[in-house]
């Protein structure tokens, strides 16, 4: 019978054996072993999916002998037994510190601390306040991560504890749900304030076009803004007809500050911008991926119609 391991080769070697990754069994050496190491072995003996024996969990072997495996596995127990054994302390210490908080001081910073929370994440969640116990109860305890961890997760079952949590975060929850009302109705009246200076514009300076597709009922949207931009701002575009993007202007020549000097005649809060336009690429260009030649630069004043926030206007810019 053999067993497949994980050799610690170094350490074999230092042993004087020579490294192998497969221990050989037979009758006489398990009839050679304790009663106790044989039901060690036993007890951590497995097969993988090829229907090889190897040892679980996969241990790392000194020396690829049976007393190197027989050894590995006491190690491994020894290492359960003290892990279970700190665990065990520590569940207990955690239970003694618990017992011993007080809760009543931490009720206000847990219910402040989840309108924070809802405010930050916007869901519920345990382990959130958990996290904010820590940062109360965790502080004041010289003790390690888990224990601390441990610490506030019973802490935080608390019936105080809980209710506070739950009535920071629904206060907080009706305030977010009252601003998303109060942010939609003022939209909505923004909404219907542009409109109402749209039917009022539309009537006193509207094409006959424009102001037929009004009485229609027709959509006409981009006509207004046509045919405002050309009255109120003559020289400006949209952005969206211009070709090329704007970048961030640096060392500016005279001449870009005296177009944004006669931008600014019809938008004082007009800006400067760098505008490219991108070389039109095909097959044959010889940096195909990425071109870095321009089929125009130069500069642009930039801008946002008080009547159509949502548009870029540009003046200036490539043909």
């Amino acid at each position: 019978m053999d067993i497949n391991i994980t050799i610690n080769a170094a350490e074999s070697v230092r042993r004087g054996i020579t490294p192998s990754e497969v221990v050989h069994l037979d009758d006489e050496a398990l009839a050679a072993l304790a009663t106790e190491d044989r039901a060690l072995l036993a007890a951590h003996l497995t097969t993988d999916s090829r229907g090889a024996y190897r040892l679980y969990p996969d241990l790392v072997v000194p020396e690829p002998t049976l007393p190197g495996v027989i050894e590995a596995l006491r190690t491994r127990v020894a290492e359960e037994e003290r892990e279970a054994q700190e665990a065990a302390e520590r569940e207990a210490e955690a239970e003694r510190i618990v017992a011993s908080c007080d809760i009543a001081a931490l009720v206000e910073p847990v219910r402040e601390a989840a309108r924070e929370e809802a405010f930050a994440y916007g869901d519920p969640h345990t382990r959130r306040l958990v996290n904010v116990l820590c940062t109360y109860v965790s502080l004041e305890v010289d003790c390690d991560y888990e224990l601390k961890r441990r610490i506030c997760e019973g802490v935080a079952t608390d019936p105080a504890i809980a209710h506070a949590w739950s009535e920071g975060w629904s206060g907080a929850q009706a305030e977010l749900a009252e601003r998303k009302a109060t942010a939609e109705r003022q939209q909505e009246a923004k909404r219907a304030a542009f409109a109402a200076e749209a039917v009022a514009w539309i009537a006193a300076h509207g094409s006959e076009r424009l102001r037929r597709l009004a009485e229609e009922g027709i959509e006409h949207q981009a006509v207004y803004r046509s045919e405002r931009l050309a009255l109120e701002l003559p020289g400006w575009r949209f952005a969206s007809a211009v070709p090329g993007t704007s970048r961030e202007p640096r060392n500016a020549p005279p001449e870009a500050l005296d177009l944004l000097d006669a931008a600014r005649a019809t938008v004082p809060d007009a800006a400067l911008v760098y505008w490219v336009v991108g070389h039109t690429c095909d097959e044959d260009c010889p940096e195909y991926e990425d071109c870095p030649e321009y089929e125009w630069t130069g500069y642009a004043a930039w801008a946002y119609p008080a009547w159509a926030p949502d548009r870029e206007v540009v003046f200036g810019g490539p043909a």
